[in-house]
């Protein structure tokens, strides 16, 4: 019989090596970032930052941020609705925001416009500058480092050891340049800061582990576990049965008041359905082939703990194709997740601290891994930086249990080495256009890589032609953008934006015909786009330009008699394709029905009057009153 050893004794004093050891693990965590605070905004810090109505308002905008989804701004602008099951509900970070924006906020026209991301000025407000968010993010990663450190030294014990290497991986891991490099990703960061402060304040402090877990609940959604993580934390660590049950009790009505919160503010949405270019597995109609693939992507997480490289900021459609069961993926990813399962509850039994680390892993998985319900990606690295610290923890223990001098000397080399990928991965969030480029190569089958990539090449190539750059390196972007946007069309003909993009490099090249097929095509993905709006109307006034000069050509009679019918084709395809793209333009009418008249196609003019009618009655009476003779 295994006797309980119940812990008593005051809270681990921090003195001697400890207090080295905690030095050690802040400096090197900050100091991988400290290269960030020159960064600017990018990715979805536009949808919670920069163009967030509230978070704009600073103080005055907190009650709302409290009452909404976290894209609710992103909704606003786009009369869109929310894509997730549950919603985002995570409105601490947000809360953070609003604070900087009260005491740092900015006029957007005072900030660097090349560190703002891709913003679209859609509601009026101040901006923090981006390195008060970055200095942020340092300072909640090494916090996070130390709450780690101190729940891991009270897991393990007396020994140090397994606590400071294990954190020591944790903090040098390159799978967490995006959550520290992305200002958005504080919603991490503040979770799991919270979380590990409430398992290590269970053991003496029950109302103050209450306030974390109620802390860690309005970060993010990962300490709705609390009430499962507890028991397993108090078998590993006894403790009176009293103190076990007021302290369940008190975190279970914490999580029971936060979903009633939650689901009051953000309802829940049963038929919602997430982007498919985001999360594809809303598009797959064999429920197997779902399954088996969010194994599979399971299993992509274990790796990219393991092997944090090539490192993505998405996982979009094609990355990650689907897969059955009769493919490898899902069955090595099974068995891994069955020996890591079979190994966690052996442990546990055994009331060893590997097993509520496992454990742990596992459960902050099974909320990211889209098979209790859809979140808004396959994959996504930020979606592992809880689960990472379990698995740094195991490894931490493995390494100082082996007293082996070589593996402690392999140890330092690997954690260099994750610290050096770190520290170059953190370089490609310093803005939109060098993250998109620099993840092109890594993801070819990626739609949103592919598409994002394309765009910016296109950015560069219109300023190298602003700065006049050589020809030579004009025609490379243009290539570049083109094979980038063509591929990203080739992966899912569903997105929209590449097609739109693409067709802007075939306008570039005065490639009109394929430009509008690109925009016809765009227009159907992207209905009342106000910048496919603004494009088709730019390609209607060429197209016109063109279709009108070729007729002048006919007319001036100098078209060789043998090719006149080619001539009149191309003439009335130039016109008619300019009235598909801007219909409210009366004098491509006058010359489409002009067109009509002298090739004696009289439906087309009849066409004309009916195709008006349906417009409605601004264009058509402009097409009447400017050019009376017409039908």
């Amino acid at each position: 019989m295994i006797k309980r050893k119940y812990h008593n004794k005051p809270w681990l004093t921090v003195g001697g090596l400890d207090r080295w050891v905690c030095l050690v693990l802040a400096l090197v965590a900050g100091g991988l970032y400290l290269h960030t605070p020159l960064h600017g905004y990018v990715l979805d810090d536009r949808l919670v930052i920069t163009e967030h109505r509230y978070v704009m308002e600073g103080v005055e905008g907190i009650p709302a941020i409290m009452q909404n989804d976290a894209f609710v701004s992103l909704y606003e602008e786009t009369g869109g609705t929310n894509t997730m099951t549950g919603g985002r509900y995570r409105p601490l970070s947000q809360v953070t925001f609003a604070l900087e924006t009260e005491v740092f906020g900015k006029d957007p026209s005072e900030l660097d416009p090349d560190k703002l991301g891709d913003r679209v000025e859609n509601f009026p407000g101040k901006i923090a500058p981006p390195m008060v968010g970055h200095i942020g993010n340092i300072v909640c990663y090494v916090l996070v480092v130390l709450a780690g450190y101190w729940f891991l030294r009270r897991l393990f014990g007396r020994n140090p050891w397994p606590a400071a290497f294990g954190m020591l991986f944790f903090a040098v891991h390159p799978l967490h340049a995006e959550v520290v490099a992305n200002i958005k990703s504080r919603d991490e960061l503040l979770s799991l800061l919270f979380l590990m402060l409430a398992l290590s304040t269970a053991f003496r402090h029950l109302f103050l582990c209450t306030i974390f877990a109620v802390l860690a609940l309005f970060s993010k959604e990962y300490a709705i576990l609390l009430p499962i993580l507890l028991p397993l934390l108090f078998w590993v660590q006894p403790t009176k049965a009293w103190r076990f049950w007021t302290q369940w009790i008190l975190v279970a009505l914490a999580v029971g008041g936060y979903l009633w919160v939650r689901f009051t503010f953000v309802p829940l949405q049963l038929g919602a359905s997430p982007d498919l270019a985001m999360n594809a597995y809303a598009g797959v109609s064999d429920p197997l082939t779902a399954i088996a693939s969010k194994i599979a992507a399971l299993g992509t997480y274990l790796k990219l703990m393991v092997v944090p490289h090539p490192l993505i900021y998405s996982y979009s459609f094609e990355h990650l194709p689907f897969v059955d069961f009769t493919h490898w993926k899902p069955l090595v990813s099974g068995v891994v997740l069955l020996l890591i399962a079979f190994v966690a509850f052996s442990a546990q039994a055994r009331r060893h601290p590997v097993g509520f680390l496992l454990l742990f892993m596992l459960g902050c998985l099974f909320l990211v891994s889209n098979l209790a319900f859809s979140v808004a990606n396959v994959v996504a690295e930020r979606l592992a930086f809880h689960a990472s610290l379990g698995f740094c923890g195991v490894l931490g223990w493995a390494v100082a249990r082996s007293r082996s001098n070589p593996l402690f000397v392999v140890a330092v080399l690997i954690a260099a080495l994750f610290g050096w990928l770190a520290f170059d991965r953190a370089k490609d969030w310093r803005d939109m256009e060098t993250l998109y480029i620099a993840d092109g190569d890594k993801a070819p089958n990626s739609v949103v890589i592919q598409g994002n990539a394309g765009a910016k090449l296109f950015d560069r190539f219109v300023r190298a032609r602003a700065n006049g750059a050589e020809p030579e390196e004009q025609e490379a972007l243009l290539k570049d953008a083109e094979t980038a946007l063509v591929r990203a069309t080739e992966i899912w003909e569903g997105d929209g934006y590449p097609r739109m993009n693409l067709g802007l490099v075939q306008f570039e090249r005065g490639d009109l015909d394929a430009a509008h097929e690109s925009w016809a095509q765009a227009s159907g993905l992207l209905p009342g786009h106000p910048k496919l709006t603004r494009y088709r109307t730019t390609l209607a006034d060429r197209l016109k330009t063109r279709g009108i000069e070729r007729w002048r050509k006919i007319n001036r009679g100098e078209v060789p008699r043998g090719k006149m019918a080619e001539a009149m084709t191309a003439a009335l395809t130039d016109l008619e394709r300019s009235a598909a793209n801007n219909n409210a333009d009366p004098q491509i009418w006058y010359w489409l029905n002009g067109a009509y008249q002298e090739a004696g196609d009289y439906e087309g003019q009849q066409l004309i009057a009916e195709q008006l009618r349906a417009v409605g009655a601004p264009a058509w009476r402009g097409f009447l009153n400017d050019y009376p003779q017409s039908p």
